[in-house]
C-alpha cells in the first residue's frame, strides 16, 4: 500500500490522476477565441476595402477603373514628384553635414572647371585643380573648407572627365535620376493597384 501512494500528491484520493495546474481551456472557449480574431480581421479587412480600394464594406463586388492615358501620366507623375522628395528628405537626414557640403563644393568646381575649359581650350583643367587661377579668372569664389581632408581634383569616371574628392564620391546625377524614376515606377504600380485601376475597360 505504501508503494501505491508514492508520486501522488496530499489529497489526491488513491487512483485518480492529479489535475494540471494550468487546465487546458474547453472547447467552447477556443471556439470564442477563434471566432474573435475572425471578426476583428473581417473588419480589418473591410476598413482597408473601404479606405484604400475604394470598395464599400457590405458590396463584396470590387469597384474597377479603367487608367487613361491623361490619368495615367497625372498619377505618375504626382508619384515622380513624392519619390524626389522623399529621397532628398532621406538624403539630407542620414548622410552627414560634412558629406553633403563636399558634394555642393564639387558641384561648384564643377562648374567652374567647364567654364574654365570652354574659355581656354588650349589649356584645359584635366587633372589637378587651381582653385586661386579659377577665383583669379573670375569662374570660381574662394571656397572655404578643411584643405587636409578635402582635395579636389579632376579624374576619368564613366561620364567622362569630373571633378571628384578624394574623401567623398557622390553618384551622378544620371543615376540618381534614374533611381527616382524606378522607384516612381514601383509607387505607381502599388498605388494603382490599391485604387483598382486597370488599363482595360472592366465592363
Amino acid at each position: 500500500a505504501a508503494g501505491d501512494l508514492r508520486g501522488r500528491g496530499p489529497g489526491v484520493p488513491s487512483g485518480k490522476t492529479p489535475e494540471p495546474d494550468h487546465p487546458r481551456r474547453s472547447r467552447p472557449a477556443a471556439l470564442k477565441d477563434f471566432q474573435l480574431k475572425t471578426g476583428i480581421f473581417a473588419i480589418l479587412m473591410r476598413l482597408y476595402l473601404t479606405l484604400f480600394t475604394g470598395q464599400k464594406a457590405m458590396d463584396p463586388k470590387p469597384h474597377y477603373k479603367k487608367l487613361t492615358w491623361k490619368n495615367g501620366l497625372l498619377i505618375f507623375a504626382l508619384c515622380w514628384i513624392a519619390t524626389f522628395v522623399a529621397v532628398y528628405a532621406l538624403r539630407q537626414a542620414l548622410i552627414p553635414r560634412d558629406e553633403l557640403d563636399c558634394y555642393a563644393r564639387v558641384g561648384v568646381l564643377q562648374a567652374a572647371v567647364d567654364k574654365w575649359n570652354q574659355a581656354r581650350p588650349d589649356n584645359p583643367v584635366t587633372d589637378e585643380i587651381d582653385e586661386k587661377a579659377l577665383a583669379q579668372a573670375g569662374f570660381l569664389n574662394p571656397l572655404s573648407y578643411d584643405h587636409d581632408r578635402h582635395y579636389y581634383f579632376v579624374g576619368e569616371t564613366a561620364h567622362g572627365l569630373r571633378v571628384k574628392c578624394n574623401k567623398h564620391e557622390d553618384n551622378p546625377l544620371l543615376l540618381k535620376l534614374t533611381g527616382d524614376t524606378l522607384l516612381a515606377v514601383l509607387v505607381f504600380v502599388v498605388f494603382c493597384s490599391t485604387r483598382r485601376y486597370v488599363l482595360f475597360d472592366p465592363s
